[in-house]
């Protein structure tokens, strides 16, 4: 409980949520301590409410603040339904949009030719996410975790990750447009078979033991970011300024440099300040 009044507090220090966004994320802290557990007999199974561990069926209450009911439009042959009041969403052609998750916890939300649009996290968790031909757009996540995410012939654009994490990703043939990190820790992230980064920024990001693989990186702006224990292989870099960037424990193999913008690079304790020099270390 404390950790999570800590992040609260910090966020509304940096302005990330105001001051009526905090009291409200406080106020779900306060009450949610004070659920206890809640037994179904006929069924057979329990859960218990609290913070830090919302288990799956209790998703739907974390939708209770959505302002929308379940709904279903048809349009001819197509099918698309807008959720809100939920358990675990599954399945193809759902819109999933104008959603705030305050110290919440999504689990296990797999979506085919689908959009999530406008939503926000703060404070939450999304365990378990898979997206198939599908959007996740103007969407952010503030002080939240991600883990266990899948990316198949996916679009994230226009979305921003504050001071969050995540782990155990894989982005095949997708695409990441117009998002930025800041303050994130990623880990165990694989790119490949021509996924892509473009326009992007990262700031005071970390990116540990991840894989990017037959995949370009496009027309992105990284400051203050480390790279640990990566590989870089078969991928394209490029339009890139990269300023105050560290590679520990990073392999380069058949990388592709092209108009790059480079200062105070650093590899094993080496300092790049060009392309020139960069591209012939990792040549090497």
């Amino acid at each position: 409980m404390k950790n999570e009044i800590l992040k609260i507090l910090e966020m509304s220090k940096k302005g990330i949520i105001s001051d009526i966004e905090a009291a409200e994320l406080l106020s779900t802290l306060k009450g949610s301590e004070r659920k206890e557990e809640i037994r179904d007999e006929g069924l057979g199974s329990h859960l218990k409410l609290g913070i830090t561990d919302f288990v799956q069926s209790v998703l739907g209450q974390a939708f209770n603040e959505v302002n929308r009911d379940l709904s279903r439009k048809f349009d001819g042959q197509h099918n698309k339904k807008n959720l809100s009041k939920v358990d675990v969403p599954k399945g193809e052609d759902f819109v999933f949009e104008d959603n705030s998750f305050q110290v919440s916890n999504a689990k296990n939300l797999e979506l085919k030719s689908s959009r999530i649009s406008d939503n926000t996290f703060n404070a939450s968790n999304v365990d378990g996410l898979s997206l198939s031909d599908s959007i996740l757009e103007d969407t952010s996540f503030n002080g939240s975790s991600l883990d266990e995410v899948i990316l198949i012939a996916a679009k994230i654009t226009d979305t921003s990750f504050n001071g969050s994490k995540a782990s155990k990703l894989l982005m095949n043939n997708s695409i990441i447009e117009d998002v930025s990190f800041h303050g994130v820790n990623i880990k165990a992230f694989d790119m490949l078979n021509n996924a892509k980064f473009v326009d992007c920024v990262f700031h005071g990001a970390t990116i540990i033991q991840c894989q990017f693989d037959n995949s370009i990186i496009e027309d992105a702006k990284l400051h203050g970011t480390s790279f640990k224990e990566t590989s870089f292989e078969n991928c394209i870099l490029k339009d890139l300024q990269m300023n105050d960037v560290k590679f520990l424990a990073c392999k380069f193999k058949n990388v592709h440099l092209n108009d790059m913008s480079l200062k105070n690079i650093h590899i094993e304790g080496r300092e790049f300040n060009s392309t020139e020099e960069f591209s012939k270390f990792i040549d090497k």
